[in-house]
């Protein structure tokens, strides 16, 4: 103002320890320029603080506990068999990351996570301890490297990094970050408490960089990892390791569960972006990474329970005898440029090689990723078509299987069970097989496959004994009947829970039929017995497309457990008949009667006794 120039200086700076004194000195010159003063005066100006944070500057470390596998970066791969998304070589980006103690399990508010590097005896607080991890990935091609600092954590790569091209796009977003081991201590914290201070004690930690388990695993890696986990859970020995393989879990669920809530929230490039393609064709684009919305992830650690008792209200339970947990909350901040990055765009690679008849056509909205800064795809169910594997929108495979015991006019059931079949030397038992394209729009190429074959049954299906077959075209809306021949092998006679699978024949084609088969295909089961009755409920013998006690035929025995009698006048079970008037019926004696869909029988004389008859088979 007034012809003079206002300059301004930032510093930042960082206090060691907490402290209810602390201040900062800035000197200021004043200058004097008249005619009869053109000195230089030095003043101090006096700022006075209080700082939250530890007041020893060593702590001894008392034990380690494990920190669950988190991450720090997701690549959501697209929608198309050979699609994928790709960070290039000396890719790089910073975020903040900031931890915080939970108020809800802690009992109340640390603020900022007291991290330190280890000192001579202990810990020594330090507001800048730097993790590097760098990563040699498996399930991609590439390797990168993340540093963490307290507020910053970055991620940079030293060749490019690519999702894998694995067909279900949603099951192959790629998750890269680190799990690590960190040893703690407790030491007294100083902490703002509204206008005033308070003393407390606190948890103090460090990450133990020779302990670093970096990851880089698929969506459906992650799945598997909680399955493996849960398994586990009952043969581990000490509190410690259940209650590490809970909190991953824990951390694994919440992954998973933030991802679908990211891509439900993805917000619009500007200008939005949609792409359409389809089988044979190519697109590629690039992006900028940034972050619009701060996302967290709550971790639990074990403690020795002694600790928590000397942390006091700061700790919460966990449920496992012998041991507490504290809790913390990563907070994923926005983009920082504390450090010089050269490169933040990613790049995405769509394409489908599906072209049999028509192609699969995917029509896909580019969205970002509001936690992670990175491409979102949304696949628009209504227009796309997609096969081999299924991917969204319509499904170009769907392929039936029904099977039958009393003729090729069915009717045909998803269970069928066929027993006393002739043991001689030429006995055969035949079902008949209708496999039909459900698919009305256009025809598909029906493969079938027996998935396993223990008791090694003998079959042939339309007169082949391979266990997959390409049973050709089917058109649209339709069927075709196959014979089911099957035959005893080295005098085994039962031959239970046998699966028959049809599916697309081009997805043969994939390197991951097995994870997908199950979502893709039709099965029918079968059950065969050899020269006498099955040990499960009888068929459909009466040939009416229902399995029930109808399918028993004749008379029905049942032997009761107390006397009845002598009755008077009929008695009735479902208004059928079922014992004449003025018969004594005696303990272990039976009755018989023609009524095989009674599922109650009740006599009421002298008492009302109840007889109960399983429906699913014959008394």
């Amino acid at each position: 103002t007034n012809g003079y120039n206002t300059y301004t200086f930032s510093k930042d700076i960082y206090f060691d320890r907490g402290t209810t004194s602390g201040h900062i000195i800035v000197t200021v010159p004043l200058k004097n320029y008249t005619i009869y003063d053109q000195s230089t005066r030095m003043i101090d100006v006096i700022f006075p603080f209080v700082v939250e944070g530890p007041l020893d500057e060593q702590v001894s470390i008392i034990d380690t506990t494990t920190e669950p596998q988190i991450p720090y970066m997701v690549l959501h791969d697209p929608p198309g068999d050979m699609s994928t998304t790709t960070v290039a070589n000396g890719w790089s980006n910073c975020r903040t990351i900031e931890e915080e103690f939970e108020i809800d399990e802690s009992l109340g508010a640390f603020g900022k996570a007291r991290v330190g590097f280890k000192g001579d005896v202990g810990f020594i607080y330090s507001m800048e301890l730097e993790i590097f991890v760098e990563f040699s990935v498996d399930v991609t091609e590439g390797s990168y490297q993340l540093q963490s600092k307290l507020s910053e954590t970055c991620i940079s790569t030293s060749t490019s990094v690519t999702t894998s091209n694995l067909p279900a796009s949603k099951q192959s977003d790629l998750f890269i970050g680190y799990g690590v081991d960190l040893a703690y201590g407790v030491g007294p914290n100083l902490e703002i408490d509204g206008c005033g201070s308070r003393l407390d004690t606190g948890i103090v930690y460090l990450p133990i960089q020779e302990t670093i388990r970096p990851f880089s695993m698929t969506q459906l890696q992650i799945e598997q990892d909680i399955i493996d986990l849960q398994d586990a859970l009952p043969n581990f020995t000490t509190s410690e390791d259940s209650a590490n393989a809970i909190y991953q879990i824990e951390v694994w669920q919440q992954v998973l569960d933030l991802n679908q809530q990211n891509q439900d929230n993805a917000t619009d490039y500007s200008p939005p972006i949609s792409e359409i393609f389809g089988g044979g064709s190519v697109y590629e684009r690039t992006e900028t990474v940034e972050f619009t919305d701060a996302g967290s992830i709550t971790v639990n650690h074990y403690l020795d329970s002694q600790v928590g008792l000397r942390a006091g209200a700061y700790i919460g339970g966990n449920g496992l005898e012998g041991g507490v947990r504290f809790t913390t909350k990563k907070r994923f901040g926005g983009t920082t440029s504390e450090t010089n990055v050269q490169s933040q765009t990613i790049s995405y690679h769509l394409e489908d090689d599906d072209l049999d008849p028509t192609g699969d056509e995917f029509h896909v909205d580019v969205k970002r990723d509001p936690m992670f800064g990175t491409p979102v795809f949304i696949l628009d169910e209504s227009r796309s078509k997609t096969s081999c594997p299924y991917e969204g929108g319509f499904q170009r495979d769907q392929p039936n299987i029904s099977g039958s015991t009393c003729g090729p006019d069915g009717p045909y059931l998803e269970k069928i069970y066929l027993d006393s079949i002739d043991t001689g030397p030429n006995g055969e038992g035949k079902v008949w097989v209708k496999i039909c394209n459900d698919n009305t729009q256009e025809g598909r190429q029906i493969s079938w496959r027996l998935d396993a074959n223990p008791q090694s049954l003998g079959y042939q299906l339309n007169g082949s004994t391979n266990q997959i077959q390409d049973l050709g075209f089917l058109a649209p809306g339709d069927c075709d009947t196959f014979e089911l021949i099957v035959m005893k092998i080295n005098n085994n006679l039962v031959y239970n829970n046998l699966n028959w699978r049809v599916y697309g024949t081009c997805l043969t084609e994939s390197s991951s039929l097995e994870t997908f088969l199950l979502q893709e295909s039709d099965v029918v089961n079968t059950n065969f017995t050899f020269g006498g009755i099955g040990n499960y409920p009888l068929g459909d013998r009466d040939c009416d497309g229902i399995i029930n006690a109808k399918d028993c035929g004749g008379m029905n025995i049942l032997t009761l457990n107390q006397s009845l009698g002598p009755l008077s006048g009929d008695y009735f079970a479902n208004q059928k008949i079922i014992v004449q008037p003025n018969t004594m019926i005696n303990a272990g004696e039976t009755i018989s009667w023609h009524a095989p869909e009674v599922e109650m029988i009740e006599v009421a004389v002298p008492q009302t006794t109840v007889l109960a008859i399983d429906q699913s088979g014959c008394p």
